[in-house]
C-alpha cells in the first residue's frame, strides 16, 4: 500500500490517500471526491485531471505504471464552467463566465476593473439562493458547481471633515447621497440641522449616488447651513433654484412657487421629492419634512378644480388648519370648518388684518391660493358692538318705497342653454330667493351649485336686489360647472352631483365613497389615460357615453424588471434618473422622457451613448450593455423640427421641415403652399394650431386640397419661362392676359390648343410646359409696357427662387429691384398670401433693402434672387 498526499490548490486543501500499486489513477480522484463529500451529480459534471510531478498523466493507468510512490508530488485539478449572474439595480444585468474552481477574487477584480472602475471600493458577494457570503476562495469551496445568481454590496470608506475633525464612514456606492447625509447626521446627533456635503467644486448633489458623482477620491466637507436650497422642475420651464428658511411651511413654499412659475390659482399643485416620489405634506415646515438641501423637487399639477388652498388661523390661539375650498365659497361657509357654538357665537374673518364681510366669496375677495384667513370667535352681542364701534361694515338704511315699487321683473338666463325665465319679486328679496324660484325647472335645484352674474360681474347671491342696484327688467345670467353623473352598478342606475372639471378618476372615487361601492368594481371601457381627463373633456369626444361599474378580473401581475439610467438632458445641461422597463426599446425610453418633462407627443428625441446615435429599435438591455462597455454618458437631444410629407389632391408630393412652435399655416406659407382641407390619417387638421399640438408624427404624410395648380409656360421665341397659379376652370384665353404678352398660339406636346381650352382638360405632367408663340412687335413698347419685366433689350436674365420653384425672367438692364419684387408678388402671391410688405428679395442670402437698386448691378447675367417670407411673420 502507498500513502500519498494529494494537493488541491483550487480548494486550498490537501488530502491523505492510500492506494495499491495495481489500482488506477482514477481511484485517487474517486477517494478525493469521497473525502470532499462530492455527491454523484457533482462527480459527473466536474472535469478532473491528475498531475504527478507537475505533469498531467493518464488516470486509466495503474499507480505502478504512473511511478507513484510515498514521496511523489501528486495534484488534482478540477474544472467546471459556470455563469455568475447578477441583476443589479444600477449596473444592469451582469453575466460572467468562469470556472467553479476559480477564485471569487478574480470576479471581484473584474468588476472593479471593467464595470465599477473605483479601485478603493470593497465588494461583498452574496449567494442569492442561501444568503451566504462568498469570500476569496473558489466558487466550488462554497458548493457552487452550477450557474448561480448573486447580489452585490459595493462600498468604500469615505473621509468626512466636520468641525475641523476627520471622520471615516463606510458608504454604499449605489446609495443616494441623501441617505449618507442622514446616516452622518444620526452619528453626530444633528437631527434638527440642515447638513450638506461639499467638495472644492461646491455642494454634492444629494439625489445622486457616489458612482454617478465622478469626483476625485478626496475628503468631503460637512457643513451646516441656515436655509434650504432646492432645485424645482416644472413642465418645460427648466430647473430653477429656490432658497427657503427651514421654519417656512410647505403651504408658504407652494405660494412662492406659484409666483415663480406663474401657475393659475385654481390648479392643484404638490411637491414631489424626485428621489423617491414622496409628496411633501402641506401642513409641515421645511425642517419637519427634511428633504436635503440641493435636492430636486418636481412640481406636480392636476386639472383645475375651481378651488384654492387657504389657511385658517385663529387670532386668539394661533391654531391653524389648511383646507382646499371652492373659489365661490363665502367667508360664512368657512364657519363649518371651525368648532364653535352657532347659537351664541359668531366668527369674524380678517384678511391682512382687515375685517371682511362674511357674505363675500373667495373670488370676490380676489384671494390667491395659499392665502391666510385669520378669524376670531366672539359672542354675538360682542360682535354687534364691535362692528358698530369699528364701523367696518355699514348698513345703509333705505327709505321704504311704496307698494307700487316693491315688485320688480327680473330675467334669469341660463348661460348653458340660453333659456330665459322671467319672475316678479320684491326688490328687498335676495338674489338667492329669485334663483330658487328659477331652479325649480332645472335638473340641479340646489343654489350652492350655481354662479350668478350681473353686467358680466359675479355677484353675491345672498345680497338683496336693491342693494346690488338691480332694477326693473334687468337680466341675470346663471350657470354651473356641476352636472349629474349617472352610472350603472349591477343593473341599478345611481347618480351623484360632480364638478365636470374634475378628473374621471376623482369622480370614480367620489362615486364609490358616496354609494359605498366595493373596491373590486371599477368603471369599464375607460383606460387609465382617459381617467386623467376631466369629465368635460371626455364627454366632448365620447358623447352619450354610458358609465358602468363592473367587477374587473385582474390578470396575473407580471413582475416588471427595470433598469436605472442616468441620462444627460442636453437642453437643460443636467442629469436625470429614469427607471426603464428592461424589455422596452429606445422608443419606449424616449416616451418616458417626454412624459417626465411634459414634451410634445410628436417631438423627436435622439439618444446617444457618447457620439453613437442609438437606433430606435435597440433594446434597453443593449443600451445598458453598451454604456457599461464604453463607459460613456447616455445623452438625450431634444429636436424642435419635424419632417413632413405633403401630398396634394393632384398627386404633387413634397417633403418640408417645420418648427414645432410654428403653426401649420405659417409653415406652408413659407413654402408657398396654398391650400385647405389638410388631413393626417383621414383626420382633419386645424391649420391655425401649432405643429406640436397637431396629431402628426415625424415623416408623417399630410394630404391637402390644392386651391389651384402651378402651370409652367415657355415662350418659344425668347425661351422665357414663367409659372402661374391657375384655377382649374380658367381658359388659355384668360391666362394669355395674365402672361401680359400678345400670344398667337398655345401648344402642348406639339399639339395646337384652342384659346377656349380649360386647364382641367390638359393632362399636364409634373414639370411639363405649355408653350406659346408671341406676336412680333416692331414698334417701340409703350410707357406702361416698358415697366414690365419681360423686356428684351440687352438679353439680361434674372432667376427668382420661391421655395422649390425657379422662375426665369428676361429683364431690361435698368430694371429696379422693387419692380421685380412687385411683378413676382402679383404673379405668384397676390390673393393668396400676406401683404407684399411681408416678403423680401435676397441676393446671396442678404436682404435687398433698397428697392431702387438697379438689378443688373448685382451680378453678371443671370442674376439669382430669393423671394422669401419675412422671418417671424405668422399666419
Amino acid at each position: 500500500m502507498i500513502k500519498i498526499s494529494v494537493q488541491m490548490e483550487q480548494l486550498k486543501t490537501s488530502q491523505n490517500i492510500e492506494v495499491f500499486p495495481h489500482q488506477k489513477g482514477s481511484n485517487i480522484i474517486q477517494q478525493l471526491f469521497n473525502k470532499l463529500d462530492f455527491d454523484q451529480e457533482i462527480r459527473q459534471i466536474v472535469q478532473s485531471n491528475l498531475f504527478v510531478e507537475n505533469v498531467q498523466v493518464d488516470i486509466d493507468k495503474t499507480i505502478e505504471a504512473l511511478d507513484i510512490n510515498n514521496y511523489s508530488k501528486v495534484e488534482v485539478k478540477l474544472s467546471k464552467k459556470i455563469i455568475i449572474e447578477c441583476d443589479h439595480e444600477f449596473l444592469g444585468t451582469i453575466r460572467y463566465e468562469t470556472d467553479a474552481f476559480a477564485s471569487v477574487n478574480i470576479f471581484k477584480n473584474y468588476l472593479i476593473r471593467e464595470i465599477i472602475k473605483i479601485n478603493s471600493c470593497e465588494i461583498v458577494i452574496i449567494n442569492q439562493q442561501n444568503g451566504n457570503q462568498l469570500d476569496r476562495d473558489s466558487w466550488g469551496k462554497f458548493g457552487i458547481f452550477k450557474n448561480v445568481k448573486i447580489r452585490l454590496i459595493i462600498t468604500k470608506i469615505q473621509k468626512i471633515v466636520f468641525n475641523q475633525t476627520n471622520y471615516e464612514m463606510k458608504i454604499d456606492l449605489f446609495q443616494p447621497i441623501a441617505k449618507i447625509i442622514k446616516q452622518f447626521k444620526n452619528t453626530q446627533q444633528l437631527n434638527e440641522e440642515c447638513l450638506i456635503f461639499k467638495t472644492n467644486s461646491g455642494p454634492i448633489n444629494p439625489d445622486e449616488f457616489y458612482k454617478q458623482l465622478n469626483i476625485p477620491d478626496i475628503p468631503w466637507v460637512a457643513e451646516i447651513t441656515e436655509d434650504f436650497v432646492y432645485k424645482l422642475s416644472f413642465e418645460q420651464q427648466g430647473i430653477k433654484e429656490i432658497t427657503v428658511r427651514k421654519d417656512l411651511e410647505i403651504f408658504e413654499v407652494l405660494r412662492l412657487i406659484r409666483t415663480i412659475f406663474k401657475i393659475e390659482k385654481t390648479i392643484p399643485i404638490k411637491l414631489e421629492y424626485k428621489l423617491n416620489g414622496y409628496n411633501l405634506d402641506i401642513n409641515n415646515t421645511v425642517k419637519q419634512e427634511y428633504i436635503p438641501s440641493y435636492s430636486q423637487l418636481n412640481i406636480i399639477k392636476e386639472p383645475s378644480d375651481n378651488k384654492i388652498n387657504i389657511q385658517l388661523l385663529n387670532r386668539q390661539t394661533q391654531n391653524k388648519q389648511i383646507k382646499r375650498m371652492p373659489i365661490n365659497s363665502t367667508l360664512a361657509d368657512l364657519d363649518q370648518l371651525i368648532n364653535h357654538d352657532k347659537n351664541t357665537q359668531i366668527i369674524s374673518y380678517y384678511i391682512d388684518e382687515s375685517l371682511k364681510d362674511r357674505k363675500f366669496n373667495l373670488r370676490q375677495l380676489d384671494l390667491q391660493s395659499e392665502s391666510i384667513i385669520k378669524y376670531e370667535i366672539e359672542s354675538k352681542q360682542e360682535s354687534i358692538i364691535q362692528n358698530e364701534k369699528s364701523q367696518k361694515i355699514q348698513e345703509i338704511e333705505l327709505h321704504e318705497p311704496s307698494d307700487d315699487f316693491t315688485q320688480i321683473r327680473i330675467n334669469f338666463e341660463n348661460r348653458q342653454t340660453n333659456k330665459s325665465k322671467q319672475i316678479l319679486i320684491s326688490c328687498k328679496a335676495t338674489v338667492i330667493d329669485g334663483l330658487r324660484e328659477v331652479l325649480k325647472t332645472e335638473a340641479l335645484k340646489k343654489t350652492e351649485y350655481y354662479i350668478v352674474q350681473f353686467n358680466n360681474q359675479i355677484i353675491d347671491i345672498n345680497s338683496r336686489f336693491d342693494v346690488l342696484q338691480i332694477v326693473q327688467d334687468s337680466t341675470l345670467v346663471y350657470y354651473t360647472e356641476y352636472v349629474i353623473f349617472q352610472a350603472s352598478v349591477e343593473k341599478k342606475v345611481l347618480e351623484i352631483v360632480v364638478d365636470q372639471n374634475q378628473s374621471i378618476s376623482l369622480i370614480e372615487d367620489q362615486f364609490r365613497k358616496q354609494h359605498k361601492i366595493d373596491q373590486s368594481l371599477t368603471l369599464q371601457q375607460i383606460n387609465q389615460q382617459n381617467k386623467k381627463e376631466t369629465l368635460k373633456q371626455f364627454l366632448i369626444i365620447n358623447q352619450n357615453f354610458k358609465f358602468e361599474f363592473k367587477k374587473t378580473i385582474e390578470p396575473p401581475v407580471a413582475v416588471i424588471k427595470s433598469i436605472e439610467f442616468s441620462i444627460l438632458i442636453k437642453e437643460l445641461n443636467q442629469n436625470a434618473q429614469f427607471h426603464i422597463n428592461q424589455d422596452d426599446t429606445c422608443i419606449g425610453m424616449c416616451e418616458t422622457i417626454k412624459r417626465r418633462f411634459a414634451l410634445a407627443k410628436n417631438q423627436v428625441l435622439k439618444l446617444f451613448v457618447g457620439d453613437r446615435l442609438i437606433n430606435e429599435n435597440e433594446s434597453v438591455l443593449q443600451i445598458k450593455n453598451y454604456i457599461n462597455q464604453s463607459q460613456k454618458q447616455l445623452i438625450v437631444d431634444w429636436q424642435y423640427t419635424l419632417d413632413l410629407q405633403l401630398e396634394s389632391n393632384y398627386g404633387d408630393k413634397k417633403i418640408i421641415q417645420v418648427q414645432l412652435e410654428e403653426t401649420l399655416q405659417h409653415a406652408l406659407q413659407a413654402q408657398m403652399i396654398i391650400g385647405d382641407k389638410f388631413t393626417y390619417k383621414s383626420q382633419l387638421l386645424d391649420a391655425n394650431r401649432k405643429i406640436k399640438d397637431l396629431p402628426v408624427e415625424n415623416n408623417g404624410l399630410i394630404k391637402y386640397q390644392l386651391n389651384f395648380i402651378i402651370v409652367n409656360f415657355e415662350n418659344n421665341r425668347t425661351g422665357l419661362q414663367q409659372q402661374l397659379q391657375v384655377q382649374q376652370e380658367e381658359t388659355l384665353e384668360e391666362l394669355a392676359k395674365r402672361l401680359e404678352v400678345k400670344i398667337n398660339a398655345f401648344y402642348h406636346k406639339n399639339q395646337n390648343l384652342d384659346f377656349s381650352t380649360k386647364i382641367r382638360s390638359i393632362q399636364l405632367a409634373a414639370n411639363e410646359y405649355i408653350k406659346y408663340d408671341e406676336q412680333e412687335d416692331l414698334h417701340e413698347p409703350s410707357e406702361n409696357f416698358s415697366n414690365r419685366i419681360q423686356i428684351r433689350s440687352d438679353q439680361k436674365y434674372v432667376i427668382v427662387l420661391i421655395g422649390q420653384r425657379k422662375l426665369k425672367y428676361q429683364i431690361d438692364q435698368n430694371i429696379r429691384i422693387g419692380s421685380i419684387k412687385k411683378t413676382v408678388y402679383n404673379q405668384i402671391i397676390a390673393g393668396y398670401g400676406l401683404d407684399i410688405s411681408k416678403y423680401v428679395l435676397k441676393h446671396q442670402d442678404k436682404q435687398l433693402i433698397d428697392e431702387n437698386l438697379i438689378a443688373s448691378e448685382l451680378d453678371r447675367s443671370p442674376i439669382e434672387l430669393q423671394f422669401e417670407l419675412l422671418v417671424g411673420e405668422s399666419q
